[in-house]
Order: C-alpha cells, then structure tokens, then sequence
C-alpha cells in the first residue's frame, strides 16, 4: 500500500526544499472573537482557535524561526532563555516541542532557521503534526515583532502566563484540602505560603543585560552616598577580612560539628547587628532550640552571669540585678525569634515578610535573617513526594537566595558537618567537601564559614585553652582566611583570640 509522502520521507531521502515555506500561502492575520464569558480566543481563516497564551507563543517562535532564515545576526534564542528556560513554559504542546528543538538547534551550534528546527524534530521522533515543515513556514512568515525588545516582551508574558498556569493547579490542590477533613490548619498554612512563595520565584523575570556604563554608574552612585552596606559582626579581624562584615542580598553558611557553638556565634552576630544600629533588626529563626534559649545566652553574654545559673533558675540578688540590667537594655534592640520546630521556606519567608513590613512603619529595616539550621528545614510537599534528598536540600539552599534577594537582606544558613569530619585527626581543619548535601549549598552560597574546636580523641571533650578557628572556606569576593577565636563557655560567647598563637 502506498502512503502519503510527508516531510519526515523527504527529510530522511534529501528531497526536503531548502525553504520550507516553498509553496505555502502566507498564514492571514488572526481576529479577535468571544469564547464564554470574558474569555478570549483568536481565529483563523481555517477556523481554528487559539488562546492569547498560544497567539503570544506563535509570535515569539515565528520572530525565531524569521531570523533564523533571514537575519542570522540579530534575533538568536539566546536573547529570552533567562525568561524562558524550556519548551515546558509554553501552553501549546506543539509549541513546547517546536522551541525545545529551537534550544537543540542553540545546544549543536546550528542555526534555527525552519530546516534546522524541523531535522531537530524529526530527530526525536515528532512527525509533521507537532511541526512539519508547512507548519514552521507559517510561524516563519506570520512573524511580526522581529527585534530582541519585541522577544522578551513575548518571552515575559508566556513567563507569566506559564506561573499563573502553575499556580491555578496548586489553588486547585489546596482547595481539595481545605475540603478535606483530615487537613490540620498548619498544613495547610503552609501549603498555602507555598503557593505565594512559589508564584513569586516563578513570575520573577531575571533581570535583561545591563551594560558596563549603566553598571559604573550605579556603582558610583553607592560611592557617593559614603559608608558601607556592610553590617559588621563585631569580631574586627574577622570583620576586616570580608571587607566590612555581612552584606545585604547575599547569602552565608556557617557550618560546624554539633555542639561546636553554630548557634551561639551566628546569635551574637545577630545581637551585634541589631545593637549597632538602631534601625536594623535581625530574625533569628530556630528550629530546634526555643527563644527562651536564646534569651538566656544573650543575657548570660551582656550581664556577665554564668549561663549554668540562668539554666537552673538560680541567681543571688547581685546576679538578678545584673540581669534585669542587660533586659532592660536588650528589651531596646531589634532581635527577633520564630521557633516553630516544623518550618518550611516558605513559612520562613512569609515570617520574614512579616517582619520587614513591620519594621518598615516604624521607619526600619530587617537587616538579617539566621536560619538555624538547615538540616531541619521541611521540604515543599511537592518536594516531599518526588524529590530526592539532594533535590530537597537544593530547592532549600535555592529559597535562601530567593529570601536575601527579595527581602534585601543577609541570610546565613546553618548547617551540619558530616562526621567524617572528625576522623581527619587532632587539629585537623574540617573542609568543604565536609558539608553535608555541600553540592548546592556550597554553589549558592557567597560565603562559606567553617567553625571548628579541637576535641580530646580519648573522652570527647573539647580541649581547654585551645582557640576556635573559624575559617572563610569561600567567598565570592574575599580571600580564603582563618580566624582565632576564644569561647567563654560560662557567657555563651566568642572573642577573639589573645593568647599565643599555636
């Protein structure tokens, strides 16, 4: 029996027309008509129907597919992937696949000119329905806005259009289970923070190019306006060796062994910055430890009061008088916890919010974030059914640039060492690759902070008279360095190092 002779038989016998637009008819312009009420759909003279999301798409692939063919240095898909990443953006099926081909095209450093797209189709197995060459000749010749202002336009609106697709099905989602009688509030406020969160990533456009004059300029800008950013820690060597201190919109880990005192020096840190300025506040978000905790360290380090006395609830009236001292001075400072023992990122970015808006009426700011620590941070519920442990730990590590960016402010991180850290031997530094999950962590963080105390190998103990090291194992624009510090256990608390050098 013989079949119809398509483009996928011409392509394989070499007969496939070096224009593939060789007699076909220019595709007429679409007109506008009524689908339902307020929706809105576009027709052709074929009859056929399209969405303003599907129309949007066209436009965008046939401006691709004309330069491809026409104008090979102007318009090249590299102008809209920062917006549109994947052919999964698109509401069309058709048009997800045609501009996965334009991006393998991009991939074999080939042109997407309507050939090239459609050998890539061919290649993964689509036949003339999902984009033939008749197909791809009527995107190529309906395109209108050809220029890479034209692009991103078309690009940001099947970006948004793509996140409000996205986030209809988590509404969705959410309202089964606020039907659902079995659903406990706190899942359901925190599915429900998820979706703010998760539309917020999606709809975020990444940022077009800016050029080096427009860079300088804002650069000088800062210049002029005198003083740093940064927010120092309070540790001065430390301090001068990541250029001032902490900078907002940026991202730390501090990670340690259990016990070493992660969560003492990232509290005074917190303390530090809240006290220095009294229009910076600090967020001290703990999941494993509660604020009265807190408290009691920060009080034993102002008031000079042996923390063990503040753990057993035994004071003489000259220690309670020190203490109310240091509470009525920190009763002053900006430092804030959220303990709930069950937070996901996007409760913690939603507490943030909080947080920035009302420090914000009161003519003030939220400096720093302190997620302590990571390790107990609760993944997505679509993560928890899906992802991998490292794709948890990622979509985590990812959230803690999207909080320091959103919020402007510094975000450290937490996080455990691996054990194998302490079979190394005594004295031995812990390194990098110690983390624990340290692909994504290590990549987004801009700096890496690795605290560790030597211990006796025989009893466990931490060796008496001996400094901490904490040592900037990355930065981004900082030199590697390490620093001598000196714990005072009976305060809760860092300085630094005045004793001999070892």
């Amino acid at each position: 029996m013989t079949g119809k002779i398509d483009d996928n038989d011409r392509a394989v016998a070499g007969t496939l027309p070096a224009n593939p637009s060789t007699g076909m008819v220019r595709v007429a312009a679409m007109r506008q008509t009524k689908a339902g009420v307020g929706a809105m759909v576009y027709v052709d003279e074929r009859g056929s129907s399209m969405t303003a999301d599907a129309v949007v798409e066209r436009a965008l692939l046939g401006a691709l597919l004309w330069c491809g063919a026409n104008a090979p240095d102007t318009l090249r898909v590299s102008a809209v992937v920062d917006l549109v990443e994947s052919g999964e953006m698109f509401a069309a099926v058709r048009h997800r696949h045609v501009f996965d081909a334009i991006l393998a095209c991009r991939a074999a450093n080939v042109e997407h000119d309507p050939p090239g797209v459609f050998a890539e189709l061919v290649k993964v197995g689509h036949d003339r329905t999902v984009g033939g060459s008749d197909y791809l000749g009527a995107l190529k010749d309906g395109a209108e806005g050809l220029s890479e202002a034209h692009a991103r336009n078309y690009a940001e609106r099947i970006r948004d259009a793509w996140a409000r697709r996205k986030t209809i099905d988590e509404c969705r989602a959410l309202v089964a289970k606020l039907q659902s009688p079995g659903a406990s509030a706190t899942d359901i406020l925190a599915e429900a923070q998820g979706v703010v969160v998760h539309y917020a990533e999606r709809a975020a456009a990444a940022a077009s190019s800016l050029s080096v004059k427009e860079s300088m300029r804002l650069l000088f800008e800062d210049l002029s306006k005198g003083g740093s950013p940064a927010m120092a820690t309070g540790l001065d060597v430390f301090d001068e060796a990541i250029n001032g201190g902490l900078r907002p919109g940026e991202v730390s880990i501090l990670a340690a062994r259990t016990n070493v005192g992660k969560s003492v020096l990232s509290a005074q840190w917190a303390e530090h910055i809240a006290t220095s300025d009294p229009k910076v506040g600090a967020l001290y978000v703990t999941l494993e430890m509660g604020h009265r905790a807190f408290s009691a360290r920060l009080l034993a380090a102002r008031s000079g009061v042996p923390i063990n006395n503040l753990r057993r609830m035994c004071l003489n009236p000259s220690q309670m008088s020190d203490i109310v001292t240091a509470m009525n001075k920190l009763a002053e400072v900006g430092l804030f916890f959220a303990d709930s023992p069950s937070q996901t990122m996007a409760a913690i970015y939603a507490t943030a919010q909080d947080r920035k808006r009302i420090l914000a009426r009161e003519g003030k700011r939220l400096g720093l974030v302190v997620v302590d620590h990571l390790g107990l941070v609760k993944p997505s519920a679509e993560a928890l059914r899906r992802a991998s442990r490292e794709q948890q730990v990622a979509e985590t590590s990812r959230a803690l640039r999207f909080l320091a960016s959103e919020i402007g402010c510094h975000v450290i991180g937490i996080a455990q060492l691996h054990r194998d850290a302490e079979k190394q031997g005594p004295g031995s530094m812990p390194k990098l690759h110690h983390l624990r999950e340290s692909g994504s962590i290590e990549q987004d963080a801009d700096l890496v902070l690795i605290l560790h105390r030597e211990r006796d190998q025989k009893t466990g103990m931490f060796v008496p008279n001996v400094p901490a090291h904490l040592a900037v194992a990355k930065g981004r624009l900082d030199e590697t360095s390490t620093h001598l510090l000196q714990y005072e256990p009976h305060r809760a608390r860092f300085s630094t190092w005045t004793g001999p050098v070892p």
